[in-house]
């Protein structure tokens, strides 16, 4: 079937939602494998996973042995999510799994009284509903959903 103009432009917008997540994704797994040499290594995420765990565990009513398991799958979810969304694999099952760490990350902000970290988060969830709003225009991917 073709495309309409208006679909073509629904495509388009997508197609940017989709990337602009990706990357966001991505730079945020680099930001936490990123040491204080810029040097980038995996074993960082050791230090960061333990910091954040330490820092819910003092200032929230979290239990830690949920924060744990948590803490430390956080960057591999950024990194597989993104990598997905950038190569169009299941992007449909990827943006609700986005959108549900997104509100698992603002409920932990709000805990914390991070209203400024919380309005970032809240952003990015609506850019992640807007992109599953328009997910039935999503081309150029690997595997549909």
């Amino acid at each position: 079937m073709k495309e309409t103009n208006c679909d073509c432009h629904k495509t388009a917008a997508f197609m940017l939602l989709r990337l602009f997540l990706a990357m966001l994704f991505i730079i945020a797994f680099l930001g936490k494998i990123k040491g204080e040499g810029n040097d980038y290594a995996l074993a960082n995420l050791s230090g960061f996973s333990k910091g954040l765990v330490e820092q819910f565990t003092q200032a929230t009513f979290l239990p830690r042995f949920l924060l744990i398991p948590f803490c430390w799958a956080l960057p591999w979810l950024e990194i597989v999510f993104g990598v997905a969304l950038l190569l169009g694999i299941k992007t449909r099952c990827v943006l609700v799994c986005l959108g549900l760490l997104m509100l698992t990350l603002c409920f932990g902000m709000m805990l914390m009284k991070q209203s400024n970290v919380v309005a970032n988060n809240a952003f990015y969830l609506f850019l992640v509903v807007a992109a599953l709003y328009l997910s039935s225009h999503n081309r150029g991917c690997l595997v549909k959903d």
